[in-house]
């Protein structure tokens, strides 16, 4: 299809310049360098066409691999907290900081035990400290405003 559109232009560019009376003079060493040219030039663009193909198998293999890759890690992260003391380590409340989204509170501290509004408590028995609960609070755009550190004893 190329190949024959690419002729058909040569062609119709010699014909509009009038070479079509150059040609019956026996110009046939030119005329041979233009389909040699042309014959190179279609040649070209199909293994640029092969090539074409190639690379875009290659980079649809590439994105689809990356976003299951991306998947499956967003899917854990949201399943369970990074440490699994979660909210119980005080070290992960030492990370949370102003500006926080929910979901890397979520993502360090694990899931609330409970929610009010824009409050969320985690409280519950902690050994070697017994009962400690603390809160982190969201404000605008549910991001981290305020948090509120559980004492932890002898840790």
């Amino acid at each position: 299809m190329k190949k024959q559109l690419v002729t058909t232009t040569i062609w119709a560019l010699v014909t509009f310049w009038g070479i079509e009376t150059c040609l019956a003079e026996d110009l046939g060493g030119e005329v041979k360098r233009l389909r040699a040219m042309v014959e190179a030039l279609t040649k070209r663009i199909e293994v640029q066409d092969q090539r074409i193909v190639v690379l875009e198998n290659a980079l649809k293999s590439l994105v689809d691999s990356s976003n299951r890759s991306l998947a499956t890690t967003e899917k854990d992260q949201t399943q369970r907290p990074e440490s699994l003391e979660g909210w119980k380590n005080p070290a992960n409340w030492m990370r949370i900081e102003r500006g926080m989204t929910q979901s890397q509170v979520r993502q360090i501290l694990g899931p609330p035990t409970s929610t009010e509004g824009s409050f969320w408590r985690y409280e519950g028995h902690v050994p070697s400290s017994g009962n400690v609960s603390g809160y982190v609070i969201f404000g605008y755009a549910d991001r981290v405003m305020g948090v509120d550190r559980p004492v932890f004893l002898g840790r």
